[in-house]
């Protein structure tokens, strides 16, 4: 208890003055309007006066008690006599504050500030109960009741920064204010133009909504200004916010221009059927704008269906705005049948189709697919007149690809032609088709300059020059570009599509362990891979037979919710069936909520590479069950099964339920498989005839299945005239030399064996050493026959038994 100046307990004094100097500006603020703070109800305004006050009210009573601290000054004690209730009071901000915290919205309690508030609060109680132990613990420094005067002020401050960050506020509907919101919206208009009752008006520093408390007016004309403010801004969602506001004042108040800006607003085909619904209540839907719009939501939202219905309902009259929409519609539906279908009937009834409408009309055949169409109508819009648009050029250029021989030709001159009119440069999704054009058609000089000749570029052009050469099988120009992205940096870094292109190329080109290492490098740059990137990858692990990174990835992708996507299931189905581990596979497939037509393949060719004939046929038979229509590689991975586990009734009762039932005309690979099931089995006679009758001419893989069989079962004449067909053959094949040439050298026909040799070597074939694959580290290992052993850890170990094992084999030949 120190005295100073005179002043009895100094600091328990003193530092009751800073609850007066947080309180008063806080009740002044409360007292000047509630425009200061972000309140949003009059009672809640009443609230906070009344804690401004009594904060004021406790510095002048805090400071009277300490200036002589006895019984006597202690008012509450005086009125009651009971110290129970103020105990309770006390404590109620702790069960306040949390209850405020749960019951009220985020923009009405911000939470991060309630809760230093409480913690502040929880600190001033503690301090205020233990004041003899604080002022013991600092050396009778400062009391425990003087930090709880500070520690309460702390709380008061923090409480008035919130109020100052609300993000609902209440603003005078008085024309100045007005003007001054509208000129922070970049508004030019007169404020006597503008709405006084407007519920919803963005701000200058954000989009949070500000309201008015004056009663909304009963035209629709200030509204329908403010909808379409918002939708200038892209914020349809307070554009809807709006229009609810208004029916919830009163149905009829939204009228005939409300409902267009409404419906231009709609992001779900919900809440344009809504809104089609109150049109409807208002008899508004026969009016050309209203049906106009409603028309253009539910194209833009993909229901052709509804589209067509409001279509045929409206009275005569429809423009070319009108039959655009039915045809977007029609497109977006990937219907090109029902769109052709509309552009007739518009001819017909006098409308000019514009650039518009032959867009709409192409991307209807472009999304199904049919670019021979897309091509012709190209044409047709070009000799109609029609100028054509950005879009329009952007559609062809795509369909270029599929053209055939004329391919390169057709997109020359659609791109000449977009010089000349001027719509290349300047329209950087124009010049993005242009780079997917050249690098599909493998013309990478021309994607290239196309990328250079660019007077922007964004991420989607860099992936689409990335992708153009990871698919022409450049891939390390692809990874160079690359490199050149993360040089660059910015708002064009690489992304997880510019990663996943340059990984599947090179997991395309056979080169998976730098596939794998640049999915390591893309996860060290953060970037979460998407199913794209996990199915290439896990096809990567599947070529490597690793399975052990094969389950990390799969518990990668379930962490990431990614194992939930087919591309992601059929993936781990591959690798799992690759990687010997058939279980694993079957547990991926069973657990499908649904399977497409490769996961029932991707399973049957587990079974079918392992031999479990019994299993793919129960599998076969499921599949039909689930109505699921087998194709040829179906067929090719059952009949694998069985020429692996040499069941030739049931080989032979599927391939001719092929070809009859299903109406599948064999392919190389269904004979390959036949040849190998019969020839198994020692039928040679029944192989060799299968190979005689069929419709096109035999591959090496044909014969090589007929050759192996001969010389499983030994049979030199009809291993002789095999060989000789495979000799003849155009396309020769390093393995089927090989095999001639164990053959001969079986047979004890050395001569013959070196004569294969010798046109092995001067046709420039060339046998590949076998290979081993281990993991050690999460990395691939290759073993190559006849090559240095490689420097790993443990290597010595490995070789050592190897050199044991050899040991004991020569100690068994003696």
């Amino acid at each position: 208890m120190r005295n100073l100046l005179g002043v009895p307990n100094t600091l328990n004094v003193l530092t009751a003055y800073p609850l007066l100097l947080a309180g008063v500006p806080g009740l002044v603020l409360c007292l000047c309007g509630s425009g200061c703070f972000g309140i949003s109800l009059r009672w809640e305004a009443l609230g906070w006066f009344l804690f401004y006050a009594g904060n004021v009210a406790a510095a002048f009573g805090s400071a009277y008690y300490h200036l002589k601290p006895d019984d006597d000054r202690l008012i509450w004690d005086r009125v009651l006599d009971d110290m129970r209730l103020w105990v309770v009071l006390n404590s109620a901000p702790c069960i306040a504050i949390p209850a405020m915290l749960f019951l009220f919205p985020p923009k009405y309690t911000h939470s991060r500030f309630w809760f230093l508030a409480t913690g502040f609060y929880l600190l001033a109680r503690f301090e205020g109960l233990a004041d003899r132990k604080v002022y013991s613990v600092n050396r009778y420094f400062i009391s425990g009741h003087s930090l709880e005067h500070l520690c309460f002020a702390m709380v008061t401050l923090i409480l008035t920064v919130m109020l100052s960050f609300r993000n609902v506020k209440i603003v005078s509907g008085t024309h100045s204010q007005m003007r001054c919101l509208l000129r922070a919206r970049g508004s030019t208009s007169r404020p006597s133009h503008r709405p006084r009752g407007a519920r919803h008006l963005s701000t200058a520093a954000g989009d949070q909504p500000i309201h008015h408390h004056h009663p909304p007016t009963t035209s629709a004309v200030p509204w329908n200004r403010l909808l379409r403010a918002h939708l200038g801004r892209s914020r349809g969602d307070l554009a809807l916010a709006l229009y609810r506001r208004m029916r919830a004042l009163s149905p009829a108040l939204p009228n005939s221009y409300t409902l267009p800006l409404a419906l231009r607003a709609a992001a779900s085909p919900r809440v344009a059927s809504a809104v089609h619904a109150h049109a409807l209540h208002l008899g508004l839907h026969a009016q050309h704008d209203v049906a106009g719009q409603i028309l253009a939501a539910y194209s833009r939202l993909g229901r052709a269906a509804d589209a067509r219905r409001v279509f045929d309902a409206m009275p005569p009259g429809r423009t070319t705005f009108h039959w655009n929409a039915l045809i977007s519609a029609y497109s977006s539906g990937c219907d090109p049948d029902a769109a052709r279908d509309a552009f007739a009937r518009m001819a017909a009834a006098g409308a000019r189709p514009d650039a518009v409408t032959w867009t709409a009309l192409l991307s209807a055949h472009a999304r199904s697919g049919k670019h021979a169409d897309v091509l012709q109508l190209f044409g047709e819009m070009q000799r109609s007149g029609c100028e054509g648009n950005a879009e329009s050029m952007a559609v062809a250029l795509s369909a270029c690809p599929y053209a055939g021989d004329l391919a390169l030709a057709k997109g020359k001159a659609i791109h000449g032609c977009g010089v000349v009119k001027g719509l290349i440069h300047g329209y950087l999704f124009v010049t993005n088709s242009l780079i997917c054009m050249y690098g599909k058609l493998g013309e990478m000089d021309d994607a290239k300059k196309a990328f250079r000749d660019a007077t922007a570029k964004n991420t989607v052009t860099w992936n689409t020059l990335i992708t153009s050469y990871a698919a022409a099988g450049l891939c390390d120009e692809a990874l160079d570009v690359l490199a050149q992205m993360e040089q660059i940096g910015g708002t064009v870094a690489p992304n997880v599509v510019s990663w996943s292109a340059v990984i599947g190329g090179f997991a395309s080109s056979g080169d998976t362990d730098r596939a794998l290492e640049l999915f390591r490098r893309m996860q060290q740059q953060w970037l979460s891979p998407n199913v794209v990137t996990m199915a290439t990858v896990l096809s990567a692990c599947a070529d490597l037979l690793a399975l052990r990174l094969g389950r990390e990835l799969h518990g990668h992708a379930m962490k990431a919710e990614l194992d939930r996507h087919s591309l992601v299931e059929n993936g781990l189905i591959n690798m799992y069936a690759k990687c010997g581990k058939v279980s694993g596979a079957r547990k991926v497939f069973d657990g499908m909520k649904t399977r497409d037509l490769i996961s029932w393949n991707s399973m049957l060719a587990g079974y079918g590479m392992h031999g479990l004939c019994d299993e793919a046929l129960a599998l076969f038979t499921d599949m039909a069950g689930a109505t699921v229509e087998a194709d040829g590689v179906t067929f090719v991975a059952v009949l694998s099964a069985c020429g692996h586990a040499g069941r030739v009734t049931e080989g032979r009762r599927l391939f001719d339920r092929m070809v009859r039932a299903h109406k599948i005309s064999p392919s190389m690979e269904h004979y390959t498989c036949m040849v190998y099931l019969l020839g198994r089995a020692g039928l040679l006679r029944d192989a060799s005839e299968l190979v005689e009758t069929m419709p096109v001419r035999p591959d090496l893989c044909v014969w090589g299945a007929l050759l192996n069989s001969c010389r499983i079962h030994g049979d030199a004449a009809m291993a002789e005239a095999t060989i000789a067909n495979v000799l003849q053959s155009e396309d020769q094949s390093t393995g089927n030399h090989m095999l001639i040439t164990n053959l001969y050298a079986m047979c004890g026909m050395w001569d013959e064996s070196k004569k294969v040799r010798v046109m092995t070597k001067e046709a420039g074939l060339r046998k590949n050493p076998g290979q081993s694959w281990i993991e050690v580290d999460n990395k691939v290992v290759a073993f190559a026959a006849g090559s240095a052993p490689p420097n790993l850890t443990g290597a010595e170990d490995v070789f050592g038994m190897l050199d044991d094992l050899y040991a004991e084999m020569e100690d068994e030949q003696r």
